[in-house]
């Protein structure tokens, strides 16, 4: 089980974006420890499926905590990092992107852009948890969830009325304002 620090650069970014006025070392986040590992070997079953996703400029990081407590309730989880959206991603080669969209958006057809982007990325996450063969043996196909935080939770109203498999929502603050992505209107404005 990996319970390494997350990497310096990444926490960087976020502490400056985040607190820049604290001063809080780097050492003080990418020394954080988890729960979380990579390659852990699940029992053989299926399990319903939750796609979560971050926040905007919010690393998915962030939903660590949430996503090992569904994990230990019997949930699959998989959370999405929003490169380019976030204070930064790091990519497997070991580069580090930061926010490129921060700071930019301001009408709502931006926001409504990205919410719409976030609910088609949440269809290829379950297109590819479904039918790769290493894990889609491992998803209950009936049981398929969308959740997010703020910006995440506003794209999981139009996740569910683009994706017929997601049957389940949660959105932990986010608007409902803006259009799904086949331009229907979420909610009132």
């Amino acid at each position: 089980m990996y319970r390494g620090p997350a990497p310096d650069a990444a926490a960087r970014l976020l502490l400056n974006d985040k607190l820049p006025e604290v001063g809080v070392p780097t050492e003080a986040l990418a020394g954080a420890r988890t729960w979380a590992g990579t390659d852990a070997q699940p029992p053989q079953r299926r399990f319903p499926l939750l796609v979560l996703s971050p926040g905007f400029t919010i690393p998915r990081t962030e939903l660590t905590n949430l996503a090992e407590d569904l994990t230990i309730r019997g949930y699959a989880v998989a959370l999405s990092d929003r490169t380019y959206e976030n204070t930064g991603t790091i990519f497997p080669d070991g580069r580090t992107s930061t926010c490129v969209l921060c700071g930019t958006l301001t009408p709502d057809s931006d926001w409504a852009g990205i919410v719409a982007n976030r609910a088609k990325d949440a269809s290829f996450v379950v297109d590819r948890l479904t039918t790769r063969p290493r894990r889609a043996h491992l998803v209950d196909r009936d049981r398929i969830g969308m959740a997010g935080h703020s910006t995440g939770g506003a794209a999981t109203v139009p996740a569910l009325l683009s994706d017929a498999r997601s049957r389940a929502g949660v959105n932990l603050d986010g608007r409902l304002d803006h259009n799904s992505a086949d331009g229907r209107p979420c909610a009132d404005g």
